[in-house]
């Protein structure tokens, strides 16, 4: 059974969050500007000197570091909160998460903090904003395999097709047999359209000669239309 139950329909983002001990936060503009502390759900950490009622049994430990490492896990970082209750004890508190990371896990896992009441469902869907989606940003890590060798492939294809215009052009000029026009568009066609673009100026060599310098074109026209396509969404993402 859950342990967790949401107690309000949307979550919110928790600004310039401020910690004044290892499980506690508040954000500026919730209960009054400067933000009044809330309890992380499901954690104890130790507690400042002074601030452990009589007849509590409190949590052993370093109160200056657990505030120290939960301030530098939210320092910078877009916060993300959620209030929650306890199932059985009713006791509200915050599920809160930056960078896809649990702050009450975060500080269990690091020995800060102990689980209070039940144990944490670190599982569960972590809280978002409704009706926004979290991507991961695109990284050469995210990138499946096979894509990383693509940038390599059409460095290699283009020098290819750059060589063998400024060859073409050697053999006009001294009389050799030239390449035949079917192997310089198998370039083209393979992405060694810049290349064939680049040699072409260079070189002032098959600019107008037909078909090649149609064929060419098209081909050239098809492959800017789809790297247009592929990356303006990026860009409008």
């Amino acid at each position: 059974m859950p342990l967790l139950i949401l107690a309000a329909a949307t979550s919110f983002a928790c600004l310039n969050p401020v910690h004044r001990d290892g499980d506690e936060i508040a954000c500026a503009g919730r209960h009054g500007n400067r933000g009044a502390s809330t309890q992380l759900y499901g954690i104890d950490a130790p507690r400042l000197e002074g601030e452990c009622r009589p007849g509590r049994s409190c949590v052993p430990g370093d109160p200056i570091a657990a505030r120290d490492h939960l301030a530098g896990l939210t320092r910078g970082k877009a916060v993300q909160c959620t209030t929650v209750n306890n199932d059985t004890g009713g006791v509200a508190g915050l599920r809160c998460t930056t960078d896809a990371v649990d702050l009450a896990c975060a500080m269990r896992d690091a020995g800060l903090a102990i689980e209070r009441q039940s144990p944490l469902n670190c599982l569960a869907p972590l809280p978002k904003t409704p009706g926004t989606t979290v991507k991961a940003p695109l990284s050469w890590s995210t990138m499946p395999v096979l894509w990383r060798w693509v940038p390599l492939f059409l460095i290699v294809v283009n020098l290819a097709a750059y060589w063998a215009i400024a060859n073409d052009k050697k053999r006009v000029n001294s009389g050799q047999g030239r390449i035949a026009p079917t192997h310089l568009l198998t370039l083209v066609f393979f992405g060694g359209a810049l290349g064939t673009l680049i040699a072409q100026q260079r070189f002032d060599h098959l600019k107008d000669e037909q078909p090649f310098a149609n064929r060419f074109a098209i081909l050239f026209g098809l492959q800017l239309g789809i790297v247009i396509g592929l990356v303006l969404p990026l860009f409008l993402a």
